[in-house]
């Protein structure tokens, strides 16, 4: 018997997942970074710090989502250049049966391990989905919050490089007045 090609999705997949779901293709996204060494106990920091205190790679992953209806992002990762290279990579818990053993870089698992749909119990299954829909949730919180004004700096070597650093307050806390 003969199998008929199957069409291809033309939705956006919903971010709700429960388990696997058709989709096109399954995507990684990898976002390249450089970093001093890294020193041995500071390996995977940055990774870190992309899943947990930026939005960056959940605005991609979503990003990427809606602008290629059928897709379905399955992994994201930090991928540290330095002296030496590790590509990190977090991955949806629903499709690692069908990666059969596909190295694809040193494989962490924070978002299931750290977060889960709200008002759903806790499993390893949903914590990927999960992690990009509260990635999403904390940038509308951020851009709702600007539009009310408040908006507090965090000063840092970087404020030297800040275009508006001579009528900000913190500029002097975080870097030299140019």
């Amino acid at each position: 018997m003969a199998s008929w090609p199957v069409p291809p999705i033309s939705t956006v997949l919903p971010l709700d997942l429960n388990d696997i779901y058709p989709a096109n293709r399954f995507v990684i996204i990898r976002d390249l970074k450089t970093v001093n060494g890294p020193k041995p106990k500071k390996k995977g920091n940055r990774h870190r710090k992309g899943m947990f205190d930026e939005v960056q790679l959940g605005l991609y992953a979503r990003a990427w989502e809606q602008s290629h209806p059928g897709d379905r992002v399955v992994g994201i990762g930090v991928t540290e250049i330095g002296e030496s290279t590790t590509h990190y990579v977090e991955l949806d818990a629903s499709i690692l049966k069908y990666l059969d053993g596909n190295e694809l870089g040193e494989r962490t698992t924070y978002a299931q391990t750290h977060y889960r749909k709200p008002g759903s119990e806790f499993s390893l299954q949903n914590g990927f989905r999960a992690w990009i829909s509260e990635r999403i949730r904390t940038a509308g919180r951020a851009i709702q919050t600007a539009r009310q004004g408040h908006v507090h700096a965090t000063p840092g070597a970087h404020c030297s490089y800040c275009n508006v650093r001579q009528i900000c307050p913190s500029a002097t806390l975080g870097g030299d007045e140019k």
